[in-house]
């Protein structure tokens, strides 16, 4: 008996690094991106210190909030 192998209905998941405008932040939750990525390399011009404070990503409810570190 020849089993065909399984084929699994995963959808790629997605990141977006380099965010630094909250109002683009809100656009990319509502269209439920499963990463949001943000820089904190000083020498980075994304670096996100220059654009949001520490208060202002915590703020953020989302579950997948992750960190570029040099």
């Amino acid at each position: 008996m020849n089993q065909q192998p399984r084929t699994y209905n995963r959808r790629p998941k997605i990141k977006v690094c380099g965010l630094t405008k909250l109002d683009q932040i809100e656009e990319l939750i509502s269209l439920k991106v499963d990463f949001l990525g943000f820089i904190f390399y000083e020498k980075s011009p994304r670096y996100v210190f220059n654009s949001l404070t520490l208060d202002q990503i915590k703020a953020i409810r989302h579950k997948g909030k992750v960190g570029v570190f040099v």
